[in-house]
């Protein structure tokens, strides 16, 4: 998985959360938030739908290898976690 930007947020009292953003593919992004959740970023003319879910280790298995898997997998990978 190729980490396109990273970010460091502060949210007050010394704490800091780690935001990894990785391009997909074109118009569809993941933002990873300190290796705990993540959510799926689908944009496409004037929308934009964003799908949280747990970032765990099954999770980046399947998109380490998003480009072997369908459409309907991606969507798996979103309720299995």
């Amino acid at each position: 998985m190729k980490i396109n930007h990273i970010e460091l947020l502060n949210v007050g009292d010394g704490h800091d959360i780690v935001i990894e953003t990785v391009q997909l593919s074109e118009g569809i992004s993941l933002k990873v938030y300190d290796q705990k959740d993540a959510e799926l970023i689908i944009e496409g003319g004037r929308e934009k739908v964003e799908i949280p879910f747990n970032w765990n280790a099954k999770a980046q298995a399947m998109v380490e290898r998003i480009n072997d898997l369908k459409a309907m997998d991606i969507f798996g990978l979103i309720r299995a976690v």
